[in-house]
């Protein structure tokens, strides 16, 4: 599961009765241009997140028409003080285009209102060519929190057959929940995600704060079609720092045999066993270890793996290098840790 926690949010016709408690108004104001794509909304707490939220009604009145405003009444469970909402559409129907001017949310009980300033376009021929947008809760006229352009610097590995023509979906994950999952889509590259190449993406979102992983989901339609991402680097702008989250294997992967399309990337700093802090100095009895499964679909394994090195006076070991269950030594793939022996 994507979001945690997730609760699916259920639609209500009119004449229905919600918990008080629970009812909020969805006011959506379209620009200038509308759209007939199907809309969504995540409703993102401070404990927690509601979503997705589908944005219809079972009449047959015609919705997200230019210059209109859309009313929905949804129920949100108990997440805390809203901070933070993820609108977008499918890209579906001959008309996906949207010009998203603002969206208002009203608490039916309390009439306690949050605003949320848009006038941003989701179209993948207009702007950043992103179908989705984050929007911050505006007090005061100055957002809570900042919406803030993520550089992310995909790496595609220099292995044989390593690029693919296969859509590749990445989401940031923070102190301050997550970017949802979002296509990458509009490279700074023409051909995208080739061997040995490195692809710049935006993804904008709500501040994150600390970014902690990051997921990636490859959905290959053949063997033909599967990619060997190498890392992946997000950095902040106006900051020095980069999170290199390292991922070196394929995706899709197969494991106990289950074909799975997605993998979830630490950060380098927080992989126990794994590559050193930058900022650490190596000291004489430190190694990295590259460990190399070979390509036959079940080389792989979910046994936890030791390490014995001998020398002429003595022996390092067991040294545990970790478990196959936390997607390690799969098929066609290089581990890299670090050890020490003494």
């Amino acid at each position: 599961m994507l979001y945690s926690p997730i609760e699916e949010i259920r639609r209500f016709q009119s004449g229905k009765t919600l918990l008080s408690e629970d009812e909020w108004k969805v006011l959506v104001l379209t620009g200038n241009t509308g759209t007939r794509a199907n809309v969504t909304l995540w409703v993102y707490g401070d404990k927690g997140v509601t979503g997705p939220i589908s944005l219809r009604k079972d009449s047959s009145e015609q919705l997200f028409l230019p210059g209109q405003e859309d009313e929905f009444q949804v129920e949100i469970r108990s997440i805390g003080n809203i901070y933070k909402i993820r609108i977008g559409h499918d890209g579906t129907s001959e008309q996906p285009e949207w010009k998203l001017q603002r969206v208002t949310m009203q608490h039916t009980k309390s009439k306690k209102i949050l605003d949320f300033a848009a006038n941003v376009w989701l179209s993948r021929i207009q702007a950043d060519g992103d179908v989705v947008c984050e929007l911050p809760v505006v007090k005061g006229g100055q957002a809570i929190f900042p919406l803030v352009r993520y550089q992310v610097d995909v790496y595609t590995g220099k292995l044989k057959h390593a690029e693919t023509e296969s859509e590749v979906f990445l989401c940031l994950f923070g102190e301050r929940g997550d970017s949802g999952l979002r296509l990458l889509y509009k490279s700074n590259m023409q051909v995208k995600f080739q061997r040995g190449q490195i692809d710049k993406f935006q993804v904008a979102a709500v501040s994150l704060g600390k970014l902690q992983k990051v997921l990636l989901r490859c959905e290959a339609s053949d063997k033909s079609q599967y990619w060997y991402c190498e890392q992946v680097v997000v950095r902040e702008p106006g900051t020095t720092s980069k999170s290199v989250f390292t991922c070196q294997r394929w995706l899709p992967f197969m494991s106990q045999g289950i074909i799975h399309s997605e993998i979830e990337l630490y950060l380098q700093e927080m992989q126990i066993n794994h590559q050193p802090k930058i900022q650490e100095e190596a000291n004489d009895e430190d190694w990295k270890v590259t460990i190399v499964t070979g390509d036959p679909e079940n080389a792989g394994t979910t046994a936890t793996v030791f390490l014995y090195v001998y020398g002429e006076t003595k022996c390092s070991g067991p040294i545990i290098l970790g478990s196959g269950k936390h997607q390690l030594f799969n098929s066609n793939t290089a581990d890299i840790f670090k050890v020490e022996m003494i």
